[in-house]
């Protein structure tokens, strides 16, 4: 049995499933054509001069040094606090310009939606070998409306009309996905009760920042009390120690109160848990048995880092987790269900396995590529970039006039030099320009960009198997295919 396996996980195929039942089980498709993630957290910076740029709101600090002082971070993340000094809540752009954005997108995204299934799927499915059955099954399941919502940015709780936001992207219909380190939950019990009045589809939380299995468990032994207790204890400056008190504490209020949404655990793979991966899921389910774990590496391509997070030394190591996870998503598959506790994408742990069988013996290249360096690419089709982002404009974009809110420019929330558009806010634009966007404006920008992103592997960008594939690395895709035969039939 799998080491990642859970008595939930592995069990001997009692049938044989449709071919639709399987790839909904691998991920392969998910509940609708695309998604968004929205920084809610875009905000203003006042430079000396008196002028306004964009910058990120947090009030956390995830860096790996502070001033050239280590603060005991695995990642640096661009919303930390001390890369975003002089910001202020009170120019977050409000839930009015937000909810209207949303609007325009779903109308860009229907769009690009009807274009791409007159257009590209057909393409799609005859370059990739998609057989018929299989391609009926994935038109069926993406060929409609809907869509997954992430509301992301630096800690989008923040934002003072957060619960306004999931309340009515709820009503419209959308999945909510409410990524946060929950902070609030933990400090504001006016806040946990109008969460639960009109709850998100999903709190996603981090399960980057424990040390090991023992860090889980002493945690959670405590009460709820004297997590907060051992909260106060962190500095300011260890912004990823913080959120690990935090998330349990969350763990455990949701174990406490009924109706609380399903929890997610983003788990970034890195030098300092890499070791630790089993031992850590093992503890997050045995604590928190309903949770689900979103397991993946590193990712520090895309910000045009010298060194990948993870290197050779790790490349043994990451190959293992790689042959376990596919081990128990395909196992899952074929059997007709999720892989519990994990979230589904097969397709996605295929993509990383290939990257080894391409590289051989190249360990560095191995590790370079899994972090990002070239395995994936949005821009690279149409069809890949169908998570759209939504923040920051490019690099020091500047307040124009004095009522002008932050962010709501469609790009990247890593890199925001390759695909960011600074034509226009998605709440100015319409549907069309939307559309075009995805379908042509994507692939334009990076071929004119100076700064073209090397990549990425993040698995929400790469979202379902027709995003994945079609933004793979070609080299990949002889590698990628074969293992899918192996383990899907095709």
């Amino acid at each position: 049995m799998s080491r990642f396996a859970t008595t939930a996980t592995i069990t001997e195929t009692t049938g044989t499933v449709d071919v639709a039942t399987m790839l909904h089980a691998s991920g392969a498709v998910e509940a609708g054509f695309a998604g968004i993630q929205y920084d809610l957290n875009s905000t203003w910076r006042r430079l000396p001069s008196g002028e306004h740029v964009g910058a990120h709101l947090c009030d956390h600090n995830c860096t790996i040094e502070v001033l050239g002082v280590p603060s005991g971070g695995n990642y640096s993340c661009p919303a930390s606090l001390s890369l975003n000094k002089g910001v202020s809540k009170k120019w977050l752009t409000p839930a009015e310009a937000i909810l209207r954005s949303i609007g325009v997108l779903q109308d860009g995204i229907d769009r690009y939606r009807s274009f791409f299934f007159r257009t590209g799927f057909d393409d799609y499915c005859r370059e990739f070998g998609i057989p018929a059955e299989a391609a009926t099954a994935m038109r069926d399941a993406l060929d409609r409306p809907g869509l997954e919502i992430n509301l992301f940015g630096g800690n989008p709780e923040m934002h003072p009309e957060i619960l306004t936001i999931i309340r009515e992207l709820r009503a419209a219909g959308h999945r909510v996905h409410f990524t946060t380190t929950g902070r609030r939950l933990m400090r504001d019990q006016s806040f946990v009760e109008g969460l639960l009045s009109a709850p998100p589809s999903l709190i996603a939380l981090s399960a980057d920042d424990f040390d090991d299995a023992d860090h889980i468990h002493r945690l959670a032994d405590l009460s709820r009390e004297k997590v907060v207790s051992e909260w106060r204890t962190v500095p300011w400056q260890h912004g990823q120690r913080q959120k690990a008190c935090e998330a349990v504490y969350v763990a455990k209020l949701a174990q406490e109160m009924p109706g609380f949404p399903p929890l997610l655990f983003n788990m970034v793979l890195h030098p300092g848990n890499l070791a630790n991966a089993y031992s850590i899921v093992a503890a997050l389910t045995e604590r928190f048995p309903n949770v689900i774990v979103n397991p993946y590496p590193v990712q520090s391509g895309f910000m045009a880092d010298e060194e990948p997070g993870l290197r050779r030394a790790h490349a043994a190591l990451l190959r293992d987790v790689v042959d376990e996870m596919i081990e128990v998503q395909a196992a899952s598959a074929r059997a007709g269900r999720k892989p519990a506790p994990y979230v589904a994408r097969l397709h996605y742990w295929l993509m990383l396995r290939a990257v080894f069988d391409w590289a051989g013996d190249d360990h560095d290249t191995a590790m370079s590529t899994v972090t990002g360096d070239g395995i994936w690419r949005c821009y690279q089709r149409s069809a890949a970039g169908r998570y759209l982002q939504v923040g920051m404009g490019t690099p020091h974009q500047k307040r124009l006039f004095d009522d002008q809110h932050p962010g709501g420019f469609l790009g990247c929330f890593w890199n925001n030099e390759t695909v960011t558009s600074d034509d226009a806010q998605v709440w100015d634009m319409d549907g069309e320009a939307v559309s075009r966007y995805v379908e042509s404006g994507k692939p334009q920008q990076a071929t004119a960009s100076a700064s073209p992103c090397r990549g990425c592997a993040f698995p929400r960008l790469t979202y379902d198997m027709l995003a994945t594939e079609t933004g793979m690395r070609t080299e990949l895709v002889p590698f990628y295919r074969e293992h899918r035969a192996r383990t899907l039939g095709f």
